[in-house]
């Protein structure tokens, strides 16, 4: 079979393999803990969607078991919230390590982190890339070339829009 190929289904199967996990309840703080260790462990895979949904995942264990223990998770999120391969994915991170170090400050997302798992995730996806588009034409806007030439045709005549009205 194709490298592609088999790539595509290994991070299928484990896609399935964690949508059917966060279907599922945990009734005692063992099946938590296991769950908790296996979505930190996700971290650091190669697929960048499996990674942005281990960091969901976390945070919706979070908001549904407020008494467990996850400074392993937190640990590694920090770590990503650092080296993450995308933005996306560094923002994520950074989002779910507030999240579980203070959640108060993110009281606002438990609705979106209590929703079914399919309406949560797309939820909190869309967030993050609208908060990561934000935050790249922030910085464009204030000068960074870096920044700006990632922007997408239609972000740099805004930013050049901003820059005529300074």
């Amino acid at each position: 079979m194709k490298p592609n190929l088999m790539r595509f289904l290994r991070a299928s199967l484990l896609a399935l393999i964690m949508f059917g996990a966060a279907y599922g309840r945990y009734d005692n703080a063992t099946q938590i803990e296991t769950a908790i260790q296996s979505y930190t462990q996700k971290l650091v895979h190669e697929n960048d969607g499996i990674v942005g949904t281990s960091v969901f995942l976390i945070m919706q264990l979070k908001a549904e078991h407020p008494e467990s223990d996850f400074s392993a998770a937190q640990l590694a999120l920090d770590t990503l919230a650092l080296h993450g391969e995308t933005p996306e994915i560094r923002y994520m991170a950074f989002l779910a390590n507030t999240y579980l170090s203070r959640p108060q400050w993110l009281a606002w997302m438990e609705d979106l982190l209590l929703l079914d798992y399919e309406s949560g995730l797309k939820a909190f996806r869309k967030l993050v890339a609208s908060q990561v588009r934000a935050l790249k034409m922030g910085l464009a806007a204030a000068g960074n070339s870096e920044v700006e030439s990632s922007l997408r045709p239609d972000q740099q005549s805004k930013i050049e829009y901003i820059n005529s009205i300074k």
